[in-house]
């Protein structure tokens, strides 16, 4: 026997189908990369705080 959370009438959803984007689009010379970012942003924080 299971006391707690059980959903008697769960809610299904249809999966939306993904939109295949080209790979040109997004590379770019000069991007930056994620974790450039993430570095570039935790090197801020640290000086300021």
């Amino acid at each position: 026997m299971t006391l707690g959370l059980v959903n008697a009438n769960p809610i299904v959803r249809e999966k939306k189908e993904r939109i295949t984007r080209p790979d040109h689009l997004h590379l770019h010379s000069n991007a930056l990369d994620p974790l450039d970012i993430y570095d570039i942003l935790s090197n801020v924080f640290l000086l300021y705080c």
